[in-house]
């Protein structure tokens, strides 16, 4: 929102002598008693007392709260790309009264005169011209978006831009600061450190636009300008901005020509945008993203997401949230086809055998209801990882069963499988055949609990993740114990699932077997990634 500024600098370079605005419309031909224009602080747009809609533009709003207000318009031409100014007519005494606000080569392109700061109206010249554009970039660097105001009196109700924008009387500068939120700067650098690359293209003067991009952390090299845009073909264009960048006076035709450049190299594109002319970028782009609050239906309509809020830090956020969403599905996934491949391998081993089976039917669908909830509901409620934002974008050409991922199904999967089926033969080996099914079923049940604690993440031990920080995980581990506990001291429920009572060194047996089987997951976690060494103690630190 645009929330605060002052515009202090009249045509002559001296303070305090702004746009002034009479009862008859913006400014004063005569200029006698102009007071001078402060744009105030306005928070989210907001003012003291009735105030417009919110949805009436943010600098149209802020000038108003800092300005009586004037009659209502009998003409209006808007604001458009091309002519970079907009402008109304009012009626002041059986005259017509123009005003024209817009950017300020543009304004002062159709202006042959200026407003003194005493009043009087002095013809415009070059040189005149040149030290408002330098004042317009020396305030545009600070970060504030610079427009030019002028005036003339009409005898008739233009009917055409052309006619109502000629021969006006520049009456000054006004700066608008459009503050950054607070928040920006840090989702940014998340985003930066998540391989995002940002580019800024807006319709602000190169100056403004790069402030406001070093403030918040975009690249600044290059900032390229939108008339220089047309001269770059579309390697050239993706080349210098490879590493993101700003793009300045940009026309609602090169947000497109930026999408189509850049996607023809190879890269994902999410496009903001509110207005009406950036729904052609916002179609075009893999993820379009409206804003809720300013957008306009039109973009609302071509977006594939709208941000209820228009804040980049949400956006920042819904990136992180899709992560944590695509992680957790490929642990679920990986968790649920290992427990697969374990129950396969563990039943076609022992029957190859020749050996008693080691399931039974009533004992598979148990071990399935519990593999279900794992996969279903605790993997869903897994927490982000801390480095989660910090890992480089997901090739979108990748398939989702890719190598990483069946490599990571197999190993898992044959380490669940070599614990069930060594606690089965060994069971068998220490004299008690009869008792080496219940043994297996058993070490299942206790084994793939803790492989699915160990592949609740990809990278962060378990030891620095925590045990109890998914809930959801720990409730259904719980209830897996407690399954197994009312096995072993509750006859009616072992008869229901054929199983038989077993010796307490055999239980024993069963949960070396779960914890061994699938531990290397853990340790090798703690080999490649070791927690960050402690910076040294300075001298002057209370520990020393």
């Amino acid at each position: 929102m645009v929330a605060a500024t002052v515009l202090e600098r009249s045509v002559d370079g001296s303070p305090g002598s702004p746009v002034g605005r009479s009862e008859s419309g913006v400014g004063s031909e005569a200029g006698a008693g102009l007071e001078p224009v402060w744009v105030t602080d306005l928070g989210e747009g907001s003012c003291a007392g009735p105030g417009p809609e919110p949805t009436q533009d943010p600098i149209d709003r802020a000038i108003e709260a800092a300005t009586p207000a004037a009659t209502e318009p009998v003409a209006e031409f808007a604001f458009d790309r091309d002519r970079r100014r907009s402008c109304v007519v009012h009626n002041v005494d059986s005259q017509y009264r123009v005003s024209v606000k817009g950017a300020v080569e543009a304004v002062l392109e159709i202006s042959d005169r200026y407003l003194d700061p005493d009043g009087t109206e002095t013809a415009m010249t070059s040189d005149t011209r040149a030290r408002l554009l330098a004042e317009a970039e020396s305030l545009g660097s600070t970060g504030a978006r610079v427009l030019a105001v002028a005036a003339a009196t009409r005898s008739a109700i233009p009917t055409s831009p052309e006619e109502a924008e000629r021969d006006l009387c520049l009456l000054g500068l006004i700066a608008l600061a459009d503050p950054v939120r607070a928040e920006a700067p840090a989702a940014v650098a998340a985003c930066a450190r998540a391989g995002i690359d940002i580019v800024m293209v807006t319709g602000d003067h190169a100056a403004t636009a790069k402030a406001i991009a070093t403030v918040v952390g975009i690249n600044t090299s290059p900032v390229i300008n939108g008339t220089d845009l047309d001269a770059l073909d579309d390697t050239a264009l993706r080349d210098r901005l490879a590493h993101g960048g700003v793009v300045a006076r940009a026309a609602p035709a090169q947000k497109l020509q930026l999408v189509r450049a850049l996607q023809g190299g190879g890269e994902v594109i999410a496009v903001t945008g509110d207005g009406i002319n950036d729904a052609p970028a916002l179609a075009a782009a893999d993820v379009g993203v409206s804003m809720g609050i300013q957008g306009t239906d039109i973009a609302r309509d071509a977006a594939d997401l709208v941000l209820a809020d228009d804040n980049f830090a949400t956006l920042e956020s819904g990136i992180e949230e899709g992560r944590a969403l695509h992680a957790n599905l490929r642990k679920a996934v990986r968790f649920y086809l290992a427990a697969k491949v374990a129950l396969l391998t563990t039943v076609l081993a022992i029957a190859l055998a020749g050996l008693t089976e080691p399931f039974t039917p009533i004992q598979i669908i148990v071990m399935e209801l519990f593999m279900d909830l794992a996969a279903s509901a605790a993997f869903v409620a897994e927490a982000p990882e801390a480095d989660l934002m910090d890992r480089d974008p997901i090739d979108t050409r990748r398939r989702f069963l890719d190598p990483t991922l069946i490599r990571g199904i197999l190993t898992a999967g044959l380490s669940l499988f070599a614990a069930v089926t060594s606690a089965y033969l060994a069971t068998r080996a220490l004299g008690s055949p009869d008792q080496a099914p219940t043994v297996a079923f058993i070490t299942w049940q206790l084994g793939h609990v803790m492989l699915a604690f160990h592949l609740r993440s990809d990278h962060t031990p378990l030891t620095r993740l925590g045990l109890t920080t998914n809930r959801v995980m720990l409730t259904w581990a719980a209830a897996v114990i407690a399954l197994v506990a009312a096995l072993l001291v509750w006859s009616p429920l072992r008869d229901a699932l054929h199983i038989v009572a077993i010796d307490p060194h055999l239980v024993g047996l069963s949960a070396l077997a779960a914890i061994a089987g699938s531990a290397w997951i853990e340790i090798s976690k703690h080999a490649t990634h070791p927690p960050a060494a402690k910076p040294p103690l300075s001298p002057t630190d209370p520990a020393t």
